[in-house]
């Protein structure tokens, strides 16, 4: 019986690692069409920040921390956030 039970924990154990391997998959695909942090110009930023960092940040942050660990591409990410704040810090505010 313990035998069992040691077994069910192992298949648990596998399981969990699958699903976070692949919802982890799943964020680093969404991050990889991320466009690359030099095509971001103060003409186009608010867009991407719109259409492409904000959805990608909510799925980010939706993953558990072994889920994080998992998403090799996150630099992409934040190399864009920093250039989006670095466009907008460096043009004057709206009228």
């Amino acid at each position: 019986k313990i035998d069992t039970i040691k077994a069910k924990i192992i298949e648990l154990k596998k399981k969990k690692e699958d699903d976070d391997k692949a919802k982890a998959k799943i964020v680093s695909d969404l991050l990889a069409t991320l466009p690359a942090a030099s095509t971001m110009t103060a003409s186009n930023a608010d867009t991407i920040k719109t259409s492409k960092i904000t959805p990608a940040r909510t799925k980010y942050n939706e993953l558990t921390r072994e889920q994080k660990d998992k998403v090799t591409n996150y630099n992409k990410l934040t190399e864009l956030e920093e250039k989006y704040k670095q466009v907008k810090g460096s043009t004057p505010p709206s009228p």
